[in-house]
């Protein structure tokens, strides 16, 4: 078992504000994570929004305009206990974490888990949780986080962006997005007699507005599969997403696929039951474009979910294949949103998991 005797484990991490620091006492274990126990402590006042006093925030219930207003979000994600079962063999269990960027900051989170943990960064900057839960153990784990979400805008362009903003890193085909075939003829199709890149964007966007239909009917829809999306012209967001990265990826131009949940604009708190996804579209002239050709179809305003998104939303990774850290043994995974687990080196099917939210008011 790794980190032995370890069995009750809380973490604070504080991001932004005059205190950037993670509480508490690293100790090293048998594989050479570090393992991070932590209490609660008054130093949580000083984090601006969200901390300390705050915590007990009211709930938002003046007017709230998604498209002009930043939100503020306690979510709480529950990972039931039910899928251990007894059946000795090694568990291993990753729990995604919000990110933070240039529109979201994650200001700090808490963690109940009946066993050690590490939080550990993938190669796209993607923050996870790491566990090796005991079969038979009957507690769930509980992550609390305290989110804050601007509106999203194309930042100022930095033409030497590095890091997890790299165009480079968003450029190849993936399992479910080739980029020959149907593919590439449908990019140049729609791209023919337009040399300029940005208006080659706009128009990748506008024909999966104009050509896709949401639908979560019949069978193959959910999993981003850009053939699949070309033809049957019907699916949820990931398939809308997958076909524009298609299509751009197949012009040299960087597009990246973000993943969370959807927060209603509409209500104060309540239960999310799934997710929502999104894209980036790297404009050299301008620099990362959010858009959302899904919510664009549904609400019937293309332009409004072009360059700018809603705080109605938590990102949680980007990315498609990855592979988490350290590495699961099953190959990588499509997406990571859900709690991903492993039996033996085996994927768990269904991990149980709720996630419910609040939309707290602070003073910034």
């Amino acid at each position: 078992m790794l980190w032995a005797g370890f069995v009750y484990s809380r973490e604070i991490v504080i991001e932004y504000g005059a205190v950037k620091d993670t509480i508490g006492r690293g100790v090293s274990g048998d594989s050479g994570f570090m393992i991070l126990e932590s209490v609660m402590v008054a130093v949580l006042a000083a984090v601006s929004g969200v901390g300390g006093g705050e915590q007990a925030a009211r709930a938002g219930h003046a007017e709230f305009n998604p498209w002009e207003d930043t939100a503020r979000y306690e979510l709480t994600y529950r990972v039931g206990s039910s899928f251990l079962g007894e059946t000795a063999g090694r568990l291993r269990m990753w729990i995604p974490l919000p990110r933070t960027n240039t529109h979201q900051r994650l200001v700090r989170y808490d963690v109940d888990s009946p066993v050690g943990f590490a939080e550990l960064t993938d190669d796209y900057g993607n923050r996870m949780l790491y566990l090796e839960p005991t079969p038979g153990e009957a507690t769930d784990v509980l992550v609390q986080m305290y989110v804050e979400r601007k509106v999203a805008t194309p930042p100022v362009l930095n033409s030497a962006a590095k890091g997890f903003d790299d165009p480079a890193m968003y450029l190849g085909a993936t399992s479910q997005i080739p980029l020959g075939g149907v593919i590439g003829a449908l990019s140049r199709k729609v791209s023919a007699g337009i040399s300029d890149p940005s208006r080659r964007i706009r128009a990748f966007y506008d024909h999966v507005v104009s050509n896709m239909r949401y639908s979560k009917t019949g069978t193959g829809w959910g999993k981003g599969d850009a053939v699949r999306a070309c033809s049957a012209k019907y699916g949820n967001c990931t398939d809308f997403h997958s076909l524009l990265m298609g299509l751009s990826r197949s012009q040299g131009i960087a597009s990246r696929f973000t993943i969370g949940f959807p927060v209603p604009s509409e209500k104060t708190e309540g239960r999310i039951t799934g997710y929502h996804c999104w894209a980036e579209v790297f404009d050299k002239a301008t620099g990362w474009i959010p858009v959302d050709a899904s919510e664009a179809f549904k609400s019937g305003k293309p332009d409004a979910y072009f360059g700018t998104l809603p705080s109605d939303r938590v990102a949680f990774s980007v990315g498609r294949d990855l592979t988490l850290n350290p590495p699961q043994s099953d190959g990588p995974i499509n997406f990571f949103v859900y709690p991903y687990a492993e039996r033996d080196g085996h994927a768990v099917s269904n991990v149980p998991w709720s996630l419910g939210f609040k939309r707290v008011v602070g003073e910034d």
